[in-house]
């Protein structure tokens, strides 16, 4: 079995303390020897970036996938939604309240009372007193770039980020 990523970036680094504290070596054959322990690391470092590119494109058919079935789906409950319209027209039609069609009933259920509110209408004493809340991050970094000074508020650069070109 080959050696992991890990294996051989430990061997490197084990190998480049040994090198460097030989002082009898001349840099060229140290360069030389550490280039040679590069290509294996090189070779686990491309196909790990193969795996990745792999997985992401795998992760993006997903995805779409799940896109498809929920616009399919959505289609789905269209098309149930107009068949209940079209059973509701017709016993509206007849008159009928309930029916029996085969192993089915079709019966109507009492409609459940709720409370409508329009705000625009309603007197300040029904009104709850919201605590105040702070200006959204984005309000407040736009305040900073134009320099305003705002305690309690800093920007702060998130640790870099390894990427693959």
């Amino acid at each position: 079995m080959g050696e992991t990523l890990y294996q051989l970036t430990d061997e490197f680094i084990r190998v480049k303390d040994i090198l460097e504290s030989h002082e009898g070596l001349d840099q060229e054959t140290i360069n030389e020897t550490l280039e040679s322990l590069e290509a294996p690391i090189q070779a686990k470092a491309e196909n790990t970036i193969k795996y990745i590119k792999h997985l992401e494109s795998l992760a993006s058919a997903q995805k779409e996938e799940a896109k498809r079935l929920a616009a399919r789906s959505k289609t789905i409950e269209n098309n149930i939604e107009g068949l209940l319209s079209y059973l509701d027209h017709q016993m509206q039609k007849m008159n009928v309240k309930e029916l029996e069609a085969g192993i089915f009933s079709l019966g109507y259920r009492k409609g459940s009372l709720v409370t409508e509110v329009d705000i625009q209408k309603l007197p300040a004493a029904y009104w709850i007193p919201q605590d105040p809340k702070p200006m959204g991050k984005a309000e407040l970094a736009k305040r900073l770039k134009e320099g305003e000074v705002i305690e309690g508020v800093s920007r702060v650069r998130n640790a870099d980020k390894l990427v693959i070109k």
